[in-house]
């Protein structure tokens, strides 16, 4: 289930994964505390497969999967 809500959008002179997503994550998790499980869908890009944001993901032990599209399929 979904609830539609913007819940992290940093600004960045760059797309480094600290800059972008992981300032992103951030501020949601700020607004929006996980408590169920959860399925945080991306595209292939460098920052959601960064070890930084891997990191951050698997701190939530097994709470949070990571799911992506495949190669090619935006």
């Amino acid at each position: 289930m979904f609830n539609r809500k913007v819940v992290g959008w940093p600004f960045s002179n760059n797309l480094t994964a600290e800059n972008t997503i992981i300032n992103a994550w951030r501020m949601a998790i700020k607004n929006t505390h996980i408590t169920q499980y959860l399925i945080f869908h991306s595209h292939r890009g460098s920052q959601y497969v960064s070890s930084s944001f891997t990191t951050i993901v698997k701190f939530y032990n097994g709470l949070i999967r990571q799911s992506m599209s495949r190669k090619g399929n935006c």
